[in-house]
């Protein structure tokens, strides 16, 4: 309700106000305005976000330099793209815990295996030594045609050198996609509850 009665004051004001805001000077115009603006500022906030996250306080920076310095669309744009190359380079290195038990080398895969994130992956794969490579697949949600056919291609390279690739506690849903390739039958990759 007072952003109601705030608008028709302001729409009052400029009705009944128009002949006496035409004598303004245009540098108090401007100077009213910047004040205001630096008021909306929320310092605290940019301190926390440089605090937390240097790549999200480096798209702000750049967001707010460009609709500086170009038009207000190409500084958008330059704005979404630093967002989306900063989250590319997120994903496409998902966490992955490695450790040793036995004669099983565990990796626990946090995120999804997509276009970008199955190279990574596969390099983490062909480094492990144990009879058993294990993935605990219980944080995977997505898995496109890259990453089934990445696994498919290491489980078949350990096969050949006596090894096995399982998926431990992978959902039905990336299950059933891994399955796709070549059919259940025919699958290469193990799986365990």
């Amino acid at each position: 309700m007072a952003g109601v009665f705030s608008a028709l004051w302001v729409a009052l004001f400029a009705v009944a106000g128009a002949s006496l805001i035409s004598h303004i000077p245009i540098p108090a115009m401007a100077a009213s305005i910047l004040l205001i603006c630096w008021g909306l500022v929320d310092r605290r906030g940019i301190r926390a976000l440089f605090r937390v996250s240097r790549a999200e306080f480096f798209v702000m920076a750049l967001t707010c330099l460009a609709t500086l310095l170009l038009e207000l669309q190409t500084a958008i744009y330059a704005g979404v793209l630093a967002s989306l190359f900063f989250y590319l380079k997120r994903t496409s290195q998902p966490r992955v815990q490695q450790w040793r038990e036995g004669d099983e080398d565990v990796l626990r895969v946090g995120g999804s295996i997509f276009f970008g994130a199955s190279h990574y992956l596969q390099t983490r794969l062909q480094r492990t030594e144990g009879l058993r490579v294990v993935i605990d697949a219980q944080q995977i949600n997505f898995i496109d045609y890259s990453g089934v056919e990445m696994l498919h291609q290491e489980a078949r390279r350990l096969g050949r050198q006596g090894r096995l690739l399982i998926l431990r506690n992978a959902r039905p849903q990336v299950i059933e996609e891994l399955n796709k390739l070549e059919g259940p039958q025919n699958c290469p990759i193990l799986f365990e509850d």
